[in-house]
């Protein structure tokens, strides 16, 4: 009897240690990266063999693939390709408790994420090292037939992504062009009350069209 007591208790030890291991190893992984909990209790996603970019604001996206050609190849085209079994994307959980979702480490990166899959939100963990970042993505390898080498990038081709660009540019300009009117119309007392309103339900750091209503109603306050 003794000797299965004992033995018992041993198990519960080991057990107790694997569990402090678990927290510490949680705890060094937070304090990596500058990540504190606040609210929500969230699981961590080991996606360090994935290859992986967020975009440029970092509060809308994370893509990512274990095929680096993959992903690049979806950032550049903006399509899959003849890669879409192996690309996924996650929604980056804008939580309102934190001050930021993207918490860079000097070797891995903690994106907090939602799956938009049956409430499923975790912290994904990514290495650095397998970042592909916008804009920098590496080419794609072209498909190359048996009898003739694969087509380079034209001119033309290059000309209409600019425009596109450019455009894309411009009509947030003239979105946020289009607030300062309306904001500008209104009365100031319902400008601030539409201020509060915004600033309390915007989740989105340095909201462009906050910013303008803010500066609409700072200049309207000027006698």
């Amino acid at each position: 009897m003794s000797g299965n007591h004992d033995h018992d208790h041993d198990d519960d030890l080991d057990i107790d240690d694997i569990v402090d291991s678990f927290f510490d190893a949680r705890k060094a992984i937070f304090e990596h990266v500058g990540y504190v909990e606040d609210w929500c209790v969230l699981p961590i996603d080991d996606s360090r063999d994935q290859f992986w970019s967020v975009d440029a604001d970092e509060r809308s996206w994370v893509k990512f693939s274990p095929s680096r050609e993959a992903l690049a190849y979806w950032l550049e085209h903006d399509d899959f390709g003849p890669h879409g079994d192996k690309l996924y994307e996650n929604v980056i959980y804008t939580q309102c408790h934190l001050p930021k979702w993207i918490y860079r480490g000097e070797e891995l990166t903690i994106v907090v994420a939602d799956t938009q899959t049956d409430g499923n939100k975790c912290l994904q963990l990514f290495r650095n090292s397998n970042e592909v970042r916008l804009g920098e993505a590496p080419k794609a390898e072209p498909v190359r037939g048996p009898d003739r080498d694969g087509p380079e990038d034209h001119p033309l081709n290059q000309a209409i992504e600019h425009m596109i660009e450019t455009d894309r540019k411009a009509h947030a300009d003239n979105l946020i062009a289009k607030v300062r009117t309306m904001c500008a119309q209104a009365l100031l007392a319902d400008l601030r009350a539409a201020i509060t309103v915004h600033r309390a339900i915007c989740h989105q750091p340095n909201c462009p069209v906050l910013a303008a209503m803010e500066e609409t109603a700072a200049a309207a306050a000027v006698p």
